[in-house]
């Protein structure tokens, strides 16, 4: 069970923001009840399966393993009544209180709510144990030097009774509290996950689908299918719309980057670099640790690092968690696998360089006839995995119906062309104008080096020149290779939303606007 510490502050995302502690303390005493119930469910149902067991017709000697599995299952529950109180969002938090993540300030305040947390859920547990009694095994001489709990008693403002009651009644369980994960339960609640910061204001998340699923957009190494979809943080996108401008702003420019990225960058803006390759990893090892003085199980932390961190940077980490007193710690190398959450301006910004796969010797093709400045050309795209790897433009001297065939490299700069069921042409390439000869093997050497095709086309498209000409003939052709629903970087005229193609043509899916007519 988690609760959710966002809730607690009152007026969010202004000067008049404040922790509200009584209702806080209030709401996890009652919380650690709720949560002591549930062991009570979990005993319930371990009943049902025991007695669904004892019914069952197969022999004792069958039925034994499955029934003492349960029954230890059981007398663990039993023995120690553990618990798992989780509070999370503490991002959203501290943003809401205008407190940057990862500050000096952030620590203190995030160790005093920790501290009410951990007070108010073990008032709740000495209480209950007066009142429903102890765990099973609990034993006060074995405890009474325990480190955490004198800390505990030290803090809790007891009169004598209260010492007496948990010196003699002792509590109801034997530890309370826990930082699970909690990432799917922050994303419907939607808050900041457990104690992390906010892994980016905008990212991409993937969704994984079963093989054939129309709406897969990205396929991994494994060949698992994935939709993609852009996700703005839920608490950010409160905060910038709190303010009449921005939100302004933001309906004006709905599928415009960069007035997002203005608001992103504005000094008012409370999470600013204090997402999750933002911060500094020291300060973020600190706030976790002052976090787990008031925590009795472990903490689910995971630190975000760029992709070209050193081991030194790396063990230095470590090292602190550890010297820090930090349960566990665990670091997540940008890159190092194909991740559920992509950092979209991380992957905007870097600058890759990459080697082009090896030629085979043939290449199957597909042939298309098109036009330019009068004249009939023939286009050969040659594929590498089903994708354009090459291009040729030659004027079309021969008669042929074939649409598809294979390139052939004979030697340097010498191809022939094989035209299925029509005829061999032997080094077709050879008499290219040196225009068109220079063009087609500049996009030929993008296409091998993985650039995206839909760049290669709007920069054709950009070349002066009528329609007919080479350049816009020859984009014409590349266009039947991009997918339908690829966004292009160009905004509809009459909605301002971002046109996608279809069919090769730019459409907008919001209004009906076509490029095409």
């Amino acid at each position: 069970m988690s609760v959710n510490l966002y809730s607690f502050v009152e007026h969010p995302f202004t000067d008049k923001a404040y922790f509200n502690y009584d209702k806080f303390k209030d709401v996890t005493y009652k919380a650690q009840r709720l949560m002591d119930d549930i062991v009570n469910l979990e005993e319930e149902k371990i009943n049902l399966i025991l007695n669904k067991i004892e019914n069952d017709p197969e022999p004792e000697e069958i039925k034994s393993v499955e029934k003492i599995l349960w029954l230890k299952i059981r007398n663990r529950l039993l023995a120690g009544r553990r618990t798992g109180l989780s509070a999370i969002g503490l991002a959203d938090c501290l943003a809401a209180l205008s407190i940057r993540y990862g500050s000096d300030d952030s620590i203190s305040v995030s160790e005093e709510i920790y501290k009410q947390f951990a007070i108010s859920a073990y008032k709740s547990s000495i209480d209950m144990a007066k009142e429903r009694g102890a765990f099973p095994i609990w034993n006060y001489e074995l405890e009474k030097n325990n480190p955490f709990l004198q800390k505990i008693n030290n803090n809790i403002c007891w009169d004598d009774s209260w010492i007496y009651d948990a010196e003699v009644t002792g509590r109801r369980n034997i530890s309370l509290l826990t930082i699970p994960p909690s990432g799917t339960i922050s994303l419907l609640a939607g808050i900041s996950s457990g104690i992390e910061p906010v892994y980016q204001l905008h990212y991409k998340r993937r969704r994984k689908l079963e093989k054939g699923n129309p709406n897969i957009t990205f396929i991994d190494q494994n060949g698992d299918g994935w939709e993609e979809y852009v996700v703005y943080h839920p608490k950010f996108k409160e905060w910038y719309y709190s303010d009449p401008t921005r939100r302004k702003l933001i309906i004006e420019h709905p599928n415009n980057i960069k007035y997002l990225e203005a608001i992103i960058t504005d000094s008012e803006n409370p999470y600013l670099k204090t997402t999750a390759y933002e911060i500094d990893p020291i300060q973020r090892i600190k706030l976790q640790a002052k976090i787990q003085k008031w925590i009795d199980h472990s903490i689910s932390s995971t630190i975000n690092l760029s992709e070209n961190v050193s081991e030194a940077d790396v063990s230095n980490i470590y090292f602190t968690a550890w010297k820090e007193e930090c349960k566990g710690i665990t670091i997540y190398r940008n890159n190092c696998r194909t991740g559920v959450l992509v950092d979209i301006e991380k992957k905007d910004r870097e600058f890759k360089q990459h080697s082009a796969p090896k030629r085979p010797i043939i290449l199957p093709a597909e042939i298309y006839i098109t036009k330019s400045k009068g004249e009939e050309w023939v286009v050969v795209i040659g594929l590498l995995e089903d994708k354009p790897y090459e291009i040729f433009t030659i004027k079309n001297k021969w008669n042929f119906t074939g649409k598809y065939g294979s390139v052939i490299k004979k030697g340097k700069g010498i191809y022939d062309l094989d035209i299925k069921d029509d005829l061999y042409i032997e080094n077709f390439t050879k008499d290219i104008p040196d225009d068109e000869n220079l063009l087609t093997r500049m996009m030929s050497t993008s296409l091998r080096h993985g650039s995206d095709i839909k760049f290669i086309v709007e920069q054709l498209n950009t070349s002066k020149g009528d329609i007919t000409n080479f350049a816009h003939a020859t984009s014409r052709i590349l266009k039947k290779y991009i997918q339908d629903g690829e966004e292009t970087n160009e905004l509809c005229p009459d909605c301002k939303s971002k046109l996608t193609y279809t069919n090769g043509c730019k459409n907008c899916t919001q209004c009906g606007y076509s490029k095409c007519g």
